[in-house]
């Protein structure tokens, strides 16, 4: 069945009169001199009839009006349905650059058609797809005044145009040499009005004729023209991950003419090794990479394909890659990004970098130079890695340190990656904006030989293929220009994108993934890719089991997951070495970080060395917060260990006597804590022992009731050097009169076995409390900042022109005795303690839901 998008008008009926067109000829209007307003109105009737006769949107309309008649405008509203099918030119050098242009998709299609039909026409009913496109350039203008470049480009236009789609109507008085008559009309079909018959034409027809094409560009039943996914790539068992990557990795993106087009990273031959992708919004650019990744996961297997995804917008495209709700992933996947930020980007490609060395130093041990020569001399199987990047330039385009840092490795892994098998894939909507791109032979792009642009605006057009092409600035939806050597404008190919959405996705790719994910399974290659979700929260219980002491025995607190592959939490040990306490500053549900810090603790202290917490709840009173100090006292004392919850009145008591008890300052009076028992609203559902914790007992109304273990002794010296002492200060803000005690206990604590672990929201506030004569600081070897301001960065950093700026579900973590610089982490926003109830709501209500662990 043929396909309805090939209709053409290869002739039209105008005035009476057939008269060849479209594949077959040009037509010259004789302009009159008595009334041009009869010309003007049969060049119009031409257009109509030439736009009427076409499958809509396959015939694109160049109009040059020099003497400004207006002729085009009743068909403006072609430009409405989503493509730009007219275009109106304003000046002769607009005209002269239209022509270059055309003249260069006259080229294309012959290149396309490789000889083996006479006509576009005829090629596109021999494929039974609408290759290429249609163009009708229509010249109101005296052709004799044109300039003689524009006139010998018109003639060659005239003679090799209609074949490859490409006919011109030209309005025009003729030349008055009979000569030049003669042979300018040689490739034209004259057309003229007797002045006795008035012609004319109803203007409503014409807005009728754009209007209707628009509607029917609109409706997505009408819009056909897709080459399906399944037509440029073998899905068969038979060509399922049976190709080697030693050679490169080759994959399939549409059709050019009657040819797949495949592309292959690695191609030591032409040094193509890295790609770049552009479009404009709704041009495809999300759908030509589903192509190139699916292309790609049915060729190779994860033993020769590792892909690292990043999507710095919305990342739905990379969603099915994901590990889904039956367990299905895409296997070759090593890590996704989902609305990525920069700090996860810069940690990939720290990742990769770190591969790079890894991989080189195997192939000297080899005696090889590069993935090829070493998987030829060892037969060893390593897989090479393509990076694929979406609206990359997110990463590059702030004018800050971290974002030249970034720029400046993305171009040495373009220049660099290449021998250890790794390849980049860089995706944007715009990139002409970006000055690490642009410039001499030493950016990014110069990098880059393989080019693929969508659909975009002409500046879009220059900064993707280069300054003299303009070519994706006219390219019809489906299209996109490949272009395999740093854009020069020779080597453009006009290709068709193959089509990976709908119902190709649901009915072809969907179970198709599922296959990749069982075979993975069945030979034992399945591992789930790391994903982040740079939006998500971070909960305590994902990272619960690996709260476990360090390797000499100091405990640990886990402060959030790192942003980087893998996402390991990042780990502060709280040794028995000067300055090891935490400091957390700023805004936001900082209580929360805490919180999990108390939880980490007692999961290590169930069973071994014996430890005492003491809870200074100096929070502001808020009914709306979730979690609360009593909750926390509850679930740590039913670990069997000491608790006590201190008000914020009580605080300069309880500092002083915990200095006394650990022989830091002498003292009269003792502290004896909060009373034990008592019952608390914790769910009776909730189950701690699922996070290493012991849970509360339920009694027989199903309420549970917190213990009343017994208060142990007052530790003699020898087990006080036992004990540890963690000292849990929510909100010391608001602790007036903090003692001078609690400097000291800050400063000598930590090699006697006590540890600050404090939130202040100002950090003014903590300076008091530390005393003006000492940097507070030195004592808090570990510091965490949330939404604080720039001056606080500086002065925790220990760098006043240290640039980050806070963000939600962020916070910038520094343990200076073991980290180089400080981190840029995913605080928790959730631990295992239920939601705080209000006192209305009855027992026998359950709790609001807990977020379920990120991935």
């Amino acid at each position: 069945m043929a396909s309805p998008m090939l209709r053409v008008a290869r002739e039209v009926e105008v005035g009476g009169v057939t008269w060849p067109l479209l594949c077959n000829a040009n037509i010259w209007v004789e302009e009159s001199l008595v009334n041009s307003d009869y010309t003007i109105a049969l060049t119009q009737d031409f257009i109509c009839a030439a736009l009427n006769g076409t499958a809509p949107g396959q015939l694109n309309v160049v109009v040059y009006d020099e003497k400004l008649t207006g002729f085009a405008s009743p068909f403006k509203e072609l430009n409405e349905g989503g493509r730009q099918l007219l275009d109106i030119l304003g000046s002769q050098q607009d005209l002269a650059s239209a022509i270059a242009r055309i003249k260069e998709q006259v080229r294309s299609t012959y290149d396309m058609m490789r000889g083996t039909a006479p006509t576009l026409a005829d090629f596109r009913e021999h494929e039974n797809y609408p290759m290429g496109g249609y163009t009708l350039l229509v010249i109101a203008a005296d052709y004799s005044l044109l300039p003689k470049e524009t006139q010998v480009d018109l003639d060659i236009l005239a003679a090799a145009g209609p074949a490859a789609g490409v006919s011109i109507i030209m309005h025009s008085m003729l030349p008055e040499d009979e000569i030049m008559k003669t042979i300018v009309l040689k490739h034209y079909t004259h057309a003229y009005v007797d002045q006795r018959n008035p012609y004319a034409v109803d203007n409503t027809i014409l807005i009728d004729t754009a209007r209707r094409i628009t509607e029917q560009l609109r409706n997505p039943e009408d819009n056909t023209d897709s080459i399906l996914f399944d037509t440029v790539e073998d899905l068969s068992d038979a060509t399922l991950w049976r190709s080697s990557s030693i050679d490169g990795l080759t994959f399939s993106v549409g059709r050019y003419g009657n040819r797949t087009v495949e592309i292959t990273l690695g191609d030591t031959l032409n040094q193509r090794h890295n790609a770049l992708i552009t479009g404009a919004v709704g041009q495809g650019k999300s759908n030509l990479i589903s192509v190139i990744i699916h292309s790609l996961c049915q060729r190779y297997s994860p033993q020769e394909l590792e892909l690292y995804l990043l999507d710095f917008k919305e990342g739905v495209t990379l969603q099915p890659f994901c590990p889904q709700d039956d367990g299905t992933y895409l296997p070759q996947a090593r890590a996704i990004g989902l609305e990525a930020d920069r700090e996860f980007g810069l940690s990939v490609l720290e990742h990769l970098f770190n591969e790079h060395r890894g991989r080189l130093k195997r192939f000297k041990a080899a005696g090889a130079q590069n993935i090829h020569e070493y998987r030829r001399k060892t037969g060893d199987t390593i897989p090479r890695i393509v990076l694929i990047v979406d609206e990359f330039q997110m990463m590059i385009d702030s004018n800050d340190e971290k974002s030249r840092h970034i720029a400046s490795l993305l171009t040495n892994a373009v220049r660099l990656f290449r021998a250890a098998g790794i390849h980049i894939i860089l995706a944007s909507q715009t990139i002409g904006n970006s000055m690490a791109l642009m410039g001499g032979e030493n950016t990014l792009l110069a990098q880059v030989p393989i080019r693929i642009a969508l659909k975009n605006s002409v500046s879009e057009s220059r900064a993707t293929l280069g300054m003299n092409n303009e070519a994706a600035a006219y390219l019809r939806p489906h299209e996109a220009i490949v272009n395999l050597n740093y854009g020069n404008p020779r080597d453009n190919d006009t290709v068709n994108i193959a089509y990976a959405g709908g119902t190709v996705e649901e009915r072809t790719l969907l179970p198709q993934r599922r296959k990749w994910w069982q075979c993975a399974i069945g030979a034992h290659m399945a591992r789930p890719p790391f994903v982040f979700d740079g939006e998500r929260d971070r909960d305590w219980r994902s990272d619960a089991a690996l709260a476990t002491p360090d390797p000499d025995g100091s405990p640990v607190v886990l402060a959030g997951g790192r942003i980087e592959v893998d996402s390991e939490p990042l780990r502060i040990p709280l040794g028995r070495d000067a300055g090891r306490n935490v400091a957390l500053f700023g805004s936001g549900p900082v209580y929360v970080e805490l919180m999990g810090f108390a939880l980490a603790l007692a999961r290590q202290s169930k069973g071994n060395k014996p430890a005492r917490f003491v809870i200074i709840d100096a929070m502001t009173p808020d009914a709306g917060r979730k979690l609360t100090c009593a909750q926390l006292r509850d679930a740590l004392k039913v670990q069997g260990l000491h608790v006590e919850l201190v008000d914020r009145r009580d605080a300069a008591e309880a500092i002083r006597a915990i200095a006394r008890d650990n022989g830091l300052h002498a003292a009269d009076d003792m502290f004896g804590g909060i009373a034990p028992g008592g019952t608390t609203d914790l769910n009776a559902g909730f189950d701690l022992a699922d996070y290493g914790l012991d849970d509360i007992p339920a009694g027989d109304d199903g309420t549970k009731t917190t213990p009343t273990p017994e208060i142990p002794e007052e530790p003699e010296d020898h087990d006080r050097e036992e004990t540890e002492t963690y000292i849990l200060g929510f909100g010391l803000d608001r602790v007036n009169h903090m003692p001078a005690e609690f400097a000291l206990i800050c400063d000598q604590g930590p090699t006697n076995g006590v540890h600050v672990l404090g939130w202040w929201r100002k950090y003014s506030t903590f300076e008091k409390q530390m005393g003006m004569t000492v940097d507070g600081l030195d004592f808090f070897d570990a510091r965490i900042a949330f939404q604080t301001s720039r001056q606080v960065i500086g002065t925790i950093t220990a760098d006043p022109a240290y640039e980050y700026t806070p963000e939600d579900n962020r916070a910038l973590a520094w343990d200076s005795s073991i980290m180089n610089d400080p981190a840029i982490i995913i605080p928790y926003a959730t631990v295992p303690l239920p939601a705080n109830r209000p006192p209305s709501m009855p027992t026998d209500v359950p709790p609001p839901s807990i977020p379920h662990p990120i991935a």
